[in-house]
């Protein structure tokens, strides 16, 4: 779901009667950078004050990024060993529990 709000002529705005849930603020006017503020979670109840200061800057700004994929061998295996019950054992664990081992 998308709110619009437009600020009053002091900068302030409100967005009451939102649904409880996790919401970002994107901030657009001309002449200054775009600002994007998220992971902003609202429960019930909360009366949030989100301020919000914004650069002078252009209104579009494009950040492209590229990369080459990273080719993998899969026919052979470079570094390959077997841990043996022993060593296991002589790990400190706190609980002992080889489950921690495995991620």
């Amino acid at each position: 779901m998308i709110r619009e709000v437009t600020t009053e002529a002091t900068g302030t705005y409100s967005a009451p009667l939102l649904p409880i849930g996790n919401y970002s603020i994107k901030v657009e006017v001309a002449g200054f950078k775009t600002e994007t503020r998220t992971g902003i979670v609202l429960n019930v109840n909360d009366n949030l004050k989100i301020n919000i200061a914004l650069q002078v800057g252009a209104v579009v700004e494009t950040v492209e990024v590229k990369a080459q994929a990273t080719a993998v061998e899969l026919g052979a295996t470079a570094n390959a060993s077997t841990i043996e019950g022993t060593q296991v054992r002589e790990l400190a664990l706190a609980t002992r529990n080889y489950e921690q081992l495995v991620d």
